[in-house]
């Protein structure tokens, strides 16, 4: 009798207290149906978060993506034979609205991981015209002024992405900076700063330096760097990011407020180069590198801080070596494809077929 007594006080308290669902369900988890919370990652079809989907997903976490851009269509080196459009539950907003999070109202949500900045390479970041400089600007403030305080509203656990380059005097390194400074004030926010993440994208405004050599190097046998090359460089592929931004979320009571992640290993770009022409051999590429007479723009290089928390539960796996081999086939497989698209029929990426000989 007293037994049953304590279950009925209990019971009404959770009848009468609404967050008592919302715990026993992130505790005791999913019963079988659509009831547990889920991740929500704002900037799912990005080079880092369509891997971070694919991470979670092949975890068994329920992923809610949101991006102003479509899923992308890619390659995953797990699923070499397929492709696949993003997360099961997908929204095509433009976060920098307001009305946009009320899409949100009602959902069970857990955690986020904030990667929807308004970013990209250097040739984006740091050498395009002034009004795409002032673009950068705007669209973040925006982002900011919208996604922060929606998310301290909701009391929802969270993960900024940074970088490194947050000191440095370009309109890029300002908000960066101000999101640090911003998250800093929100006890439930923690900020990752990132280190040159290389992976697969299609060669466009905001894709990265790798990424256009090894495409340059596909497609034409040559790369054109803008640089002389003689920059150092930490560079840590997308599937570690992933992982990494994992690991911070199910250890985040112990995580600090900034967190570096990076490989850790300084590249000269030259040996990156090198790299490069090592493994396009193997694909059968004979590739060359013409370096440019032009130094890079000095920056303020300070080598990240190892962090005693994320490094006790995670360590990068994905040589340079292999990420860069990685990216060659998913180049290499785009190639075949729009070949096929076009009409040229399929072949195996060799001399014959990139000249369009059958």
């Amino acid at each position: 009798m007293g037994q049953d007594r304590t279950n009925l006080q209990q019971s009404m308290r959770c009848a009468l207290a609404a967050t008592c669902v919302s715990l026993l369900v992130a505790v005791l988890g999913d019963s079988g149906e659509d009831a547990s919370p889920s991740i929500l990652v704002m900037g799912s079809s990005g080079l880092i978060g369509s891997a971070l989907v694919e991470a979670l997903e092949a975890a068994s976490h329920a992923v809610i993506g949101v991006d102003i851009a479509a899923p992308p269509i890619r390659r995953y080196a797990s699923d070499p034979e397929g492709e696949r459009d993003g997360p099961s539950q997908y929204f095509n907003l433009d976060l920098r609205k307001p009305e946009s999070l009320a899409t949100f109202d009602g959902q069970a949500i857990r955690f986020v991981f904030f990667l929807a900045c308004d970013v990209g390479g250097s040739k984006y970041i740091d050498n395009s015209p002034a009004a795409t400089q002032r673009r950068i600007l705007q669209n973040n403030l925006e982002l900011f002024q919208t996604v922060l305080p929606w998310l301290q509203s909701r009391q929802l656990p969270f993960i900024y992405t940074s970088s490194y380059l947050q000191n440095e005097a370009m309109p890029y390194g300002t908000v960066k900076r101000l999101g640090e400074m911003w998250v800093r004030h929100m006890e439930l926010g923690r900020t990752v700063r990132l280190w040159n993440i290389f992976g697969f994208q299609p060669v466009g405004l905001r894709s990265h330096v790798l990424n256009d050599w090894i495409s340059a190097c596909t497609e034409k046998e040559n790369i054109q760097a803008l640089t002389d090359g003689l920059e150092s460089r930490q560079f840590l592929h997308v599937n570690d990011t992933a992982a990494g931004l994992i690991a911070m979320m199910d250890n985040f009571a112990s995580m600090p407020e900034v967190t570096d992640m990076s490989s850790g290993v300084w590249l000269q770009l030259r040996d990156l180069g090198e790299a490069v022409i090592g493994v396009a051999k193997q694909h059968s590429l004979k590739c060359v590198i013409e370096w440019s007479a032009k130094s890079a723009k000095k920056r303020k290089m300070p080598s990240p801080t190892e962090v005693a928390a994320l490094h006790a539960v995670w360590r990068p796996r994905v040589s340079l070596e292999d990420g860069i081999s990685d990216i060659f086939s998913a180049h290499q497989d785009q190639t075949i494809n729009k070949r096929a698209r076009d009409g040229g029929g399929m072949c195996s990426v060799n001399q014959d077929c990139r000249e369009g000989v059958l």
